[in-house]
C-alpha cells in the first residue's frame, strides 16, 4: 500500500506547510516528462501579455481506473467559446474505482484555501455536488493532486450519461478556473 492509499500524501515543494487538506489525496512533486508535455498541450488559460501571469492555470485533468489507460479530459483551447461542442463522453464500467488527477500552476500570488467543487448533472438536473479542499499553494508548480478514489454506482438505473463541472475556488470564493467533461456509466468497458 503506498502513501496515497493510506491517505497520508506528501508535500510538493511550494505547498504551504500547516495548511489543511483532505485525507485521501496525494500531492506529488515528480511530474513525469510525459505529463509535462501533455500539460503544455492542454493549457486552459488565455494568452496573456508578456510579464503578466494568470493567477491559476489548469494544465490537465485526467481520469484513472485500474487496468485501463489514463483518460485525459479535453480542456478548452484559449479563445474557444465555452459553448463549444463537448467531446464524446468517457465510457466507464459500473462499479469501477476511479481517481481524478489535477495538474495546475499558481501565478504570482499565493492561493489560500484552494478547493475543487464538482457538480454532476444527469439530463440537465443536478444530482450531486462534492467539495475537496486542496490546500494553500505558493506561486509556481506544476502541482499534481490526486483526488480520493470513488466507486461508481452499479445497476440499471446508474447506467446513463453524466455531465461534470469542476470549479477551482479560493478561500475568498473567487473562481480561479473551471473544467467540464462528461462520462457514461456502462455495463462493461468499451
Amino acid at each position: 500500500m503506498d502513501e496515497a492509499d493510506r491517505g497520508q500524501g506528501h508535500l510538493t515543494p511550494g505547498f504551504i506547510a500547516g495548511s489543511t487538506h483532505s485525507p485521501g489525496y496525494a500531492l506529488v512533486s515528480g511530474v513525469s516528462v510525459q505529463r509535462r508535455k501533455m500539460a503544455r498541450l492542454m493549457k486552459t488559460s488565455h494568452e496573456v501579455p508578456a510579464g503578466d501571469t494568470p493567477q491559476f492555470e489548469l494544465l490537465s485533468v485526467s481520469l484513472h481506473a485500474e487496468g485501463h489507460v489514463e483518460m485525459a479530459v479535453r480542456l478548452p483551447v484559449p479563445g474557444e467559446a465555452e459553448s463549444a461542442p463537448q467531446t464524446a463522453p468517457f465510457v466507464l464500467k459500473e462499479g469501477a474505482e476511479i481517481r481524478v488527477t489535477l495538474i495546475f500552476r499558481i501565478g504570482k500570488r499565493p492561493v489560500e484555501g484552494l478547493k475543487f467543487v464538482e457538480e454532476r448533472k444527469r439530463h440537465g438536473s443536478g444530482i450531486a455536488t462534492s467539495e475537496v479542499l486542496l490546500g494553500s499553494y505558493r506561486p509556481g508548480g506544476p502541482y499534481e493532486v490526486v483526488l480520493p478514489a470513488e466507486h461508481l454506482p452499479t445497476g440499471h438505473l446508474a447506467r446513463d450519461t453524466y455531465q461534470v463541472t469542476g470549479t477551482f475556488v479560493d478561500t475568498d470564493g473567487h473562481v480561479l478556473g473551471r473544467e467540464t467533461h462528461s462520462f457514461e456509466i456502462a455495463k462493461a468497458w468499451d
